[in-house]
């Protein structure tokens, strides 16, 4: 699904360092890239789980899956604690970005099924990306998530008396202690074989067919998982105490060894603040949607607020954009999986005040007061954008629109998609999508090359996919459903789109032109622009 491109990663990880040889630079980035998919997919899985659990069914245990495969543990070992540290930093971002573009895919209902594709295609199939690599690691060769379940835990133990426990919300603390004010990476791997055996208490939750420990309250979750390496399936939604030796540093999961459940009877809870490790559980639509006609009004809106501005990416230039609904009251909401007409306000401002804000004017431009996840004001800043118009009661367009997006790159693979909205001016629409993947030029390198390809239409869905190396090669190619999914009625209004599907959904969702030319509308959290 992405690349990065390691010329900035090597200069943050070798600044100050002589030059590297070919194969030392060829090295790093390998590590880089294996490294980003890793905390890309992290992100986005957790995004997806967040805001379509459904969709994300069975996503956790195929990435964890992967992450056995593609050795991550080794591969962070053979980089180094100084540079991991420096590499993480900067992966950072492209992670965000990951998590971006898969919102600009599409409703998290669509596009989040697709990383389990991604999970085992283009650049994602790192050992035939990097074979150099993966042939100087540590106890190489295919690691496999075992068919069956892992045995089940011993016997509960007794804790050490006065003992200690954390909570997975508790180890965010706890990590950033042991990083200290520096952000050392010897001296946080120095005080975790320092720290030894931990206790850890949460709550068992089942995501897809993994079970792991979390902190969750039904409003906030912890932003560290916790993985046993147990069979928890008979704990489902109980709370147990582990004791456990951790495999490495936790960023979004905490890997633990040598674990097993224990009597907490004796121990202590942490003092540690709980707060920076907590991340607000998001929403779903239904959640926040009114009952009909009981949404915002018109006259309760001061405007759409656009922010559409290009920069520099893990893939090269990006457009990304960013949207603020200004009321009249003063107060600014930023999400957009609900239209204004269908927004209950009272429920939106009570489940996700991190949406909501305030907004004044300054000078010619807009300064926005945003809100933490607990719904604390944070301090006025500048916000760049523009008033965009609305659509009048009952009006028709007569166009096609389009958006357009592609993950990866050429050496490594990626993804092209296509979305076209075809609207009418008697009032039907059609929804076009075109999808094509390939494995790039380094697996083709390798001798091997693959590639899928998917339609669908207002008749239909094609799909087709094929691949394999010079000695044998195998396709397929299947047709779906008769395309009512595609097409229905649609009206706009104010800030919405409603879309009637002929299979009988119903959808709205915010929409707005770009200009009174119509030349581009804001819908799904991106631009589509006229044919």
């Amino acid at each position: 699904m992405k690349s990065w491109p390691c010329l900035a990663l090597l200069v943050a990880c070798t600044a100050g360092a002589p030059a590297l040889a070919q194969s030392e630079k060829e090295q790093l980035e390998a590590i880089a890239s294996v490294i980003g998919l890793d905390m890309s997919a992290e992100a986005m899985i957790d995004y997806c789980e967040q805001a379509a659990p459904g969709a994300a069914s069975g996503l956790r245990p195929q990435w964890l899956a992967w992450r056995e495969n593609a050795l991550l543990p080794q591969v962070s070992q053979a980089l180094g604690p100084d540079k991991l540290g420096q590499l993480r930093g900067v992966m950072g971002s492209v992670a965000t970005s990951a998590v971006g573009k898969l919102k600009q895919m599409g409703p998290p209902q669509t596009a989040c099924p697709q990383i389990a594709g991604w999970l085992k295609e283009g650049p994602f199939v790192t050992r035939t990306a990097y074979p150099a690599l993966y042939a100087g690691l540590p106890a190489a060769g295919s690691i496999t998530v075992p068919a069956t379940r892992p045995a089940a835990p011993p016997a509960t133990a007794t804790a050490t008396e006065g003992g200690v426990y954390y909570t997975p919300a508790q180890l965010t603390a706890l990590v950033q202690s042991w990083f200290g004010p520096a952000n050392d990476v010897k001296r946080a791997r120095r005080m975790m074989d320092q720290a030894g055996r931990i206790y850890i208490q949460g709550k068992v939750v089942r995501m897809g067919d993994a079970y792991l420990v979390q902190t969750n309250d039904g409003v906030f979750r912890s932003k560290i998982l916790v993985s046993t390496g147990l069979d928890l399936d008979r704990y489902e939604e109980r709370t147990i105490t582990v004791e456990a030796d951790l495999k490495e540093l936790p960023g979004g999961m905490a890997w633990l060894k040598d674990t097993r459940i224990v009597d907490p009877a004796g121990l202590k809870p942490s003092p540690l603040p709980t707060e920076p490790g907590l991340t607000r559980l998001q929403v779903s639509a239904a959640q926040i949607t009114a009952a009909p006609g009981a949404g915002l009004k018109p006259a309760q809106v001061h405007g759409l607020l656009h922010h559409g501005y290009g920069t520099t990416g893990s893939s090269g230039y990006e457009f990304r954009e960013e949207i603020f609904l200004l009321l009249k009251d003063g107060t600014a909401y930023l999400g957009e999986e609900v239209a204004p007409s269908d927004l209950d306000v009272a429920k939106s401002r009570k489940l996700e005040p991190q949406l909501w804000g305030r907004w004044r004017q300054a000078g010619g431009g807009f300064q926005i007061q945003r809100s933490d996840d607990f719904g604390r004001p944070e301090a006025w800043s500048d916000q760049a954008g523009r008033l965009i118009p609305t659509w009048k009661p009952g009006q028709r367009l007569d166009a096609t629109y389009t958006s357009t997006s592609f993950h990866g790159s050429l050496a490594l693979g990626g993804t092209y998609n296509s979305t076209s909205y075809k609207f009418s001016a008697d009032g039907r629409f059609e929804v076009i999508g075109y999808r094509q993947s390939g494995s790039g030029s380094m697996a083709a390198n390798a001798g091997f090359s693959g590639s899928g390809a998917g339609y669908s239409d207002g008749k239909g869905s094609t799909a087709s996919a094929g691949g394999g190396s010079a000695g044998a090669f195998a396709s397929a190619q299947r047709r779906s459903n008769d395309g009512s999914g595609n097409r229905g009625v649609y009206r706009l209004d104010g800030l919405s789109l409603e879309l009637k599907f002929d299979d009988g959904r119903t959808e709205t969702v915010l929409c707005a032109p770009w200009s009174a030319d119509l030349k581009g509308i804001y819908m799904q959290g991106r631009t589509f622009s006229r044919n």
